[in-house]
């Protein structure tokens, strides 16, 4: 069983009372894999009287509503836009001590929520990221991030802070769970203000809270790429550089925030780093002459060196600073990413291979 395939720095902590979790599913203006998403929560091997199910949208549906009632599981309309408020109401009604959120158009493994439970069993585990399988439309897999040997530790230890940020612990909600006590002793008002960048809120909180913070690589998250994804299918150039620059401007407002949760801790470099780059692609893609400043760029650099899987990412980002850096250069960085994003969908297409897609900010 998955409780049973735990790893051993997990199974050899004395134990606590077993933890009730929440499921809260969150969609915005997409409606074809919810009810998919909802289902795969539904589908566990843990039974229902250990989690509840929660789904705030921000649509009404009658045939999505008749579903969700028949599935019996909560179901909140939502007139917030950002993620961040949908979460915030979600959580005023959860019942939960672990929150494992889901977003509409991913899904979970059957074994999920048992090993979620039985890692949070740890009672100072306050975060867990699991590893993520990636899905096309139909569900088919793709492929799978690369897996890490598992992991556990206080984010305290800068070591371990270092560990935690390679294996990417504070990216994508749908692979993560977090103790419902992390998010209410940092600024839960904070997080209703944030439209987007919310996992990355969770993992700040997460370390500012203290405790331990696990990678479980179990592929326990199915992560769906499609074409209401984004800007990944946008098809002209003109539309692809809106996109890229509305999505930049607001991660750039939701980073600004979190780093005043941050700041002046050892957690600014979960935050700084993608601050900075919003910046650059706020700079780069929308035509902005407000650039970052050459002490950010050098710490971007000097971060993103070590913490980019592959070498066309570093130096894709490259490019993009020093376009920022120099206004001619931006209309060719601005092609060349769309032209790569392009053959990367190709490849999603032929050969299932997600990696290489820009990625917000």
């Amino acid at each position: 069983s998955a409780v049973n395939d735990k790893p051993k720095f997990l199974r050899s902590t004395a134990r606590v009372e077993k933890p009730f979790i929440s499921v809260i599913v969150t969609a915005y203006n997409r409606k074809e894999f919810l009810l998919q998403a909802v289902s795969s929560a539904l589908r566990q091997t843990l039974p229902r009287d250990f989690y509840e199910v929660i789904v705030v949208k921000n649509f009404e549906d009658e045939e999505i509503d008749r579903q969700l009632k028949h599935m019996g599981v909560t179901n909140l309309s939502s007139n917030s836009v950002g993620l961040g408020a949908k979460v915030s109401e979600a959580l005023e009604i959860a019942r939960g001590d672990v929150i494992s959120p889901l977003e509409d158009d991913d899904m979970f493994s059957s074994d999920k929520l048992e090993v979620v439970r039985s890692v949070f069993e740890r009672g100072d585990v306050v975060f867990l990221r699991n590893r993520r399988a990636f899905v096309d439309t139909k569900g088919r897999g793709i492929g799978e991030e690369r897996a890490q040997p598992p992991f556990a530790a206080r984010g305290s230890d800068p070591g371990a802070l270092r560990k935690l940020i390679g294996l990417n612990a504070g990216c994508c909600c749908s692979a993560m769970s977090i103790r419902r006590s992390a998010l209410y002793s940092a600024d839960i008002e904070r997080l209703k203000r944030l439209v987007l960048g919310v996992d990355s809120f969770y993992f700040a909180a997460s370390l500012l809270h203290g405790g331990v913070l696990a990678y479980d690589p179990r592929p326990l998250t199915l992560y769906r790429f499609h074409g209401n994804q984004s800007f990944i299918n946008t098809s002209s150039l003109d539309a692809y550089v809106r996109k890229r620059c509305e999505a930049a401007k607001v991660y750039a407002n939701a980073y600004e925030d979190l780093m005043e949760m941050v700041r002046n801790t050892p957690y600014e470099v979960v935050v700084k780093p993608l601050l900075v780059r919003s910046k650059v692609v706020s700079t780069v893609f929308c035509r902005s002459e407000s650039k970052p400043t050459t002490q950010e760029l050098a710490y971007l650099l000097r971060y993103q060196n070590t913490n980019l899987d592959h070498p066309q990412d570093f130096l894709l980002l490259l490019g993009l600073m020093t376009a920022s850096i120099l206004p001619p250069l931006r209309g060719l960085a601005r092609r060349t990413e769309f032209e790569l994003n392009k053959v990367v969908r190709r490849e999603v297409a032929q050969c299932g291979n997600p990696k290489g897609l820009a990625s917000d900010p």
